[in-house]
């Protein structure tokens, strides 16, 4: 089977990282900042307040919010509406999350795995998250990043990994998407007509290694 496949393309959030903790302290530097802000103008805080404008935003299913800091950039900007220098305030909370949110841990068994493929195949990310993967260890190892903040549609939508063939030439048969959630990564493979690996290392962190290794073995 593998003796075909040119390419691997990963998504990243619970795929390649445990984002759980990564997404917590994301939203804490964000807000820790704007509570600051807001009550130094005596202004009232609620986060909650800014949460539920990106959910009534985010249910508008607008094409473009599919990426996730635009998405957050315009909740903060209505959200920040009321403060002097809002729009400076709203880019600056935004630069707080997403510094924070590329502060990923990556695990030894993950870099060694990435390590070893990629001297097989290439590797690309495709996400529906704003991770900069670039400001990661692991960013090395990719040859191209595909998310929402490059025009495209979100998982499970096909047109990330059909770019993915354009881009690198491919037939269909030559890649493989690996990916933790079977509706969204699964479903985006299903719909491009490429196969899909369930890879779900962060679901109990004892299973990491077993991940790992089964990978490996169909890969490798």
């Amino acid at each position: 089977m593998t003796s075909s496949i040119k390419l691997l393309s990963f998504d990243l959030d619970n795929c390649l990282y445990d984002n759980q903790r990564v997404i917590i302290q994301a939203e804490r530097a964000s807000a820790d900042y704007l509570k600051r802000v807001f009550l130094s103008q005596n202004q009232y805080f609620n986060y909650a307040d800014f949460n539920k404008i990106k959910l009534q935003l985010s249910m508008q299913d607008k094409p473009e919010y599919d990426d996730l800091t635009l998405l957050r950039k315009v909740a903060l900007k209505q959200f920040c509406g009321g403060l002097k220098d809002s729009e400076l305030v709203a880019e600056n909370a935004l630069n707080q999350f997403l510094v924070a949110r590329s502060k990923v841990t990556i695990e030894p068994e993950i870099i060694l795995l990435l390590e070893l493929l990629s001297k097989r195949y290439i590797l690309v990310s495709v996400t529906n998250g704003n991770c900069d993967i670039n400001k990661t260890t692991i960013g090395k190892y990719f040859s191209k990043n595909y998310s929402p903040g490059g025009g495209f549609r979100s998982k499970p939508n096909p047109q990330m990994l059909s770019q993915v063939i354009l881009d690198f030439n491919l037939k269909i048969s030559q890649l493989i998407h690996i990916g933790d959630s079977v509706e969204k990564d699964g479903g985006c493979a299903n719909h491009a007509n490429v196969k899909f690996f369930c890879f779900q290392p962060f679901i109990d962190q004892a299973d990491l290694k077993i991940a790992c290794e089964k990978l490996k073995e169909k890969l490798l």
